[in-house]
């Protein structure tokens, strides 16, 4: 830039460049259904490789930025966040609630085309506010102007010019979109009113006699500190939990007019059409859920948002009644369909050795199976639910039976050294306090360590509790020999690389790989080996009527 204002002549290598940076080509590739509906396709867009090292390097600078005035709600595209603190924060909040005998109201807010239809001025404003220099902010405007999309129609290429929203397929594109989240937000929260919020109280310290609970904090306790909670978001997918229905009502009007201000529009229904902003009742643990007012909310702009009894919140479902079960029949549905997929030409093989099976069982299959595990309050019906399955899938891999393992006596661990696969609840426990030693170390100003030492100043409903997630992270440490009060064990995980290593520590070692025996002893005569063979089999009929004897009684 020159003194007076002008722009500084751009050579003519660099304008080429910058002509090059500013094609975009769009691939489109099919899903499934009906090609000839639009919706049923994906778009990839490929960049100029040049372009996206120098979005690189001007991401990690505004990223620095980020990490130091950017908002505790927001999860997304942030080192050191990521799904599960939302999904951690807005499980915890609304389980503490129902624990204190109190309804929430939530709000899943869903945008259109969000990415697509942020206004470019706005963006640079937004990042003008916000301290990024003028010469940072040029080149960004640079890296935005002029831009077209080049696709293929009818087998000729065809140019598009591109003036609205983030560039598609660009490193730098996530970072700016928070910029412009966060102003909305931050301006959104002080038109909030204070009542409508969320209000926990938390005791974060980790030493003493005064020292924080995971549950079982008595309600009139003072704590620490008191905070409120209105938000839990990854980049647009936002939830914001209220008190009532009458603000949740205020707020949807208020956060449909705001979004409108930054270009932004909040998906909303008609009486034709359903809406993909949707709201949820969760009622207190005392009553019934037709006891609400679930009828549909009906906006100041006309729109129609509808009440939904389950949503599926950054890939975790969350119900109504706020148990963990309904996401255990989610996850193992979803896992039954990856092992079905590989069951046939690898779990089902003979030819496959059994350890391989078992390394990509658990990097695929349980990896699916447990997604989100680390806020799930586990019963003991739905720890045997998902045990069984494991060991139905265990018993797969090896080509064994139910039937079998009962006449041949063949024990469960010895199928888990074969495949090299644990049982289920190692792999629980180690998931979750893996994420509790993570949250432990977290600062007092993180949002998910409030919560999770966190209780509301009300009385909790009279005749026993429901599962809570410190029950439930207690049963997971006296599995491995730890310390059940916070003081105690988030001392040991404030070492990470310790802590690492006592929840993942193996229960039984694995040994070597297994070699299948030999079936008879070729040192015995003909006639031993027929004699032997008539008594083994007359053991294994009798073993084979032993179990569906066994089994046709508990069937009846």
């Amino acid at each position: 830039m020159r003194g007076n204002g002008e722009e500084t002549p751009v050579p003519e290598r660099v304008s080429a460049l910058l002509k090059e940076f500013a094609r975009m080509r769009l691939k489109m590739l099919p899903k499934k259904g009906d090609l000839r509906d639009l919706n049923n396709w994906r778009g990839i867009m490929l960049l100029d490789a040049a372009s996206k090292i120098i979005s690189m390097v001007i991401n990690d600078r505004l990223q620095r930025l980020l990490k130091e005035i950017g908002i505790e709600e927001q999860n997304g595209f942030s080192g050191g966040r990521g799904c599960m603190d939302g999904s951690f924060c807005i499980r915890q909040a609304l389980k503490k609630r129902r624990e204190h005998g109190l309804e929430s109201w939530v709000l899943f807010v869903d945008l259109v085309k969000a990415f697509d239809s942020v206004p470019r001025d706005v963006l640079f404003i937004v990042l003008a506010k916000f301290g990024v220099p003028p010469h940072l902010i040029h080149v960004i405007k640079r890296l935005n102007a002029d831009l077209e999309v080049t696709f293929d129609l009818g087998g000729e290429p065809v140019a598009v010019p591109c003036s609205v929203g983030v560039k598609q397929g660009c490193p730098l594109s996530p970072t700016l979109f928070l910029f412009v989240m966060q102003a909305c937000l931050e301006s959104l929260e002080d038109t909030m009113p204070e009542e409508a919020k969320l209000q926990f109280r938390t005791n974060t310290r980790l030493k003493g006699k005064h020292g924080g609970k995971v549950s079982g904090t008595d309600w009139t306790n003072q704590g620490e500190f008191a905070f409120s909670f209105w938000a839990s978001l990854y980049a647009d997918d936002a939830a914001t939990p209220l008190a009532s229905r009458a603000a949740l009502l205020a707020a949807t009007n208020r956060i449909y007019d705001h979004l409108r201000l930054f270009g932004l529009l909040m998906h909303v229904g008609s009486e034709n059409k359903k809406s993909k902003t949707e709201a949820m009742y969760c009622p207190a643990r005392d009553e019934e859920y037709g006891d609400g007012d679930t009828s549909d909310l009906v906006l100041d702009c006309g729109g129609i948002i509808s009440f939904t009894e389950s949503f599926v919140y950054l890939g975790s479902l969350l119900h109504r009644d706020l148990s963990d079960h309904h996401d255990v029949e989610a996850r193992i549905k979803k896992a039954s369909m990856a092992f079905g997929a590989l069951r046939d030409r690898f779990f089902g093989s003979r030819d496959v050795p059994e350890r391989l099976k078992g390394k990509v069982y658990a990097g695929g299959v349980l990896a699916v199976l447990l997604y989100g595990c680390e806020s799930w309050c586990l019963t003991a019906a739905s720890i045997r639910r998902l045990s069984s399955w494991h060991n139905k899938r265990v018993r797969e891999m090896c080509r064994v039976t139910m039937c079998q393992t009962y006449v041949h006596r063949i024990t469960s661990k010895s199928l888990q050294q074969r495949t090299g696969v644990f049982e289920l609840q190692h792999y629980l426990a180690s998931r979750t306090l893996l994420w509790a030693g993570h949250v432990a170390r977290m600062p007092k100003s993180r949002l998910p360590k409030r919560l999770l030492l966190s209780w509301v100043r009300t009385p909790r409903v009279a005749g026993g509790q429901e599962m809570t997630f410190g029950r439930s992270l207690e049963r997971h440490l006296e599995h491995f020999d730890l310390p059940t009060t916070f003081t105690e064990w988030a001392t040991l995980a404030q070492d990470r690389a310790a802590w690492h290593k006592l929840v993942t520590h193996p229960p039984f070692a694995i040994g070597k790989p297994f070699v299948r025996r030999p079936r008879g002893d070729t040192r015995l005569t003909p006639e031993d080996r027929r004699r032997h063979m008539a008594q083994r089999t007359a053991e294994i009929a009798e073993r084979q009527a032993a179990f569906h004897a066994n089994t046709d009684q508990q069937h009846t």
